[in-house]
């Protein structure tokens, strides 16, 4: 993860941060475990659905989104920690 900082006038700071690839896809796998538990699917057991389907059925923004939520608390985290 790289967080770049640029100041601007009146006291505010606009942040750059970018993921690795790997941390991308570990926080996708994460949100897929954690919303195919969620949703059913038709033809499959709670839970049981392949990521391809779920994407199919949820939306590729769907998942986008939750795993947009998981990266939220870690990214506050690293970003608030004084140096």
């Amino acid at each position: 993860m790289k967080v770049t900082r640029e100041k601007e006038e009146d006291r505010q700071v606009f942040l750059r941060i970018e993921l690795e690839q790997n941390e991308v896809d570990k926080s996708l796998e994460q949100s897929y475990r954690r919303l195919v538990k969620q949703v059913k699917i038709p033809g499959f057991r709670p839970g049981k659905a392949p990521r391809a389907v779920l994407e199919r059925y949820v939306g590729k923004d769907g998942l986008l989104t939750i795993c947009g939520v998981d990266f939220n608390p870690l990214g506050s985290r690293l970003v608030v920690r004084p140096k």
